[in-house]
């Protein structure tokens, strides 16, 4: 498009000046024929700058739509990030409910758990159900921590991102 700018703004100056160099040679005994001449040309160079400011305008138009488009999509690509962090959280919310449980319960079959008694084998195997338990949950949730900072990182980033393209749009506005 911007070629089309350069080739029309090209032919608002080379028309005329050829028209005029052919004028002298072909129109030279008439000085009415010179002033029609020279107000057709002037009539073709205000015909071609108004193309120019037209196309101009015209690419302008489809660069700000551009623009807005690219925002419009970014703008969608937020939802499913920012749903996967709400998941995310919820899931280390329950991990850690599901943990504060766990722990509280391994605290009290320790303080009850009689290693005299020959019945409390079935505790303790609970009680090392509940440890591996816990275990496990610690790496999950480190696990999902590192999910959700990455996730965090990743909305941050659409987020500045559709800041810079408002930014460009209200510097082509004037607004900035």
């Amino acid at each position: 498009m911007k070629s089309l700018a350069y080739i029309l703004t090209g032919l608002a100056v080379a028309v005329p000046l050829a028209v005029a160099a052919q004028a002298p040679q072909q129109h030279a005994p008439g000085a009415a024929v010179g002033g029609a001449l020279q107000q057709e040309l002037s009539g073709m160079r205000r015909s071609l700058d108004e193309l120019v400011a037209l196309v101009a305008a015209t690419l302008d138009q489809q660069q700000m739509s551009v623009l807005m488009r690219r925002i419009e999509l970014k703008q969608r690509g937020l939802q499913p990030l920012q749903t996967s962090l709400d998941r995310a959280r919820r899931d280390r919310e329950a991990m850690q409910e599901e943990h504060r449980e766990l722990t509280g319960m391994e605290d009290m079959f320790r303080r009850n758990l009689d290693p005299d008694d020959p019945d409390s084998q079935n505790m303790r195997m609970q009680l090392q159900q509940m440890t591996q338990r816990i275990e496990n949950l610690m790496e999950s949730m480190e696990s999902l921590d590192l999910r959700i900072i990455e996730l965090e990182d990743d909305l941050a980033d659409e987020q500045n991102d559709i800041l810079i393209l408002v930014d460009m749009v209200d510097e082509r506005l004037g607004l900035r």
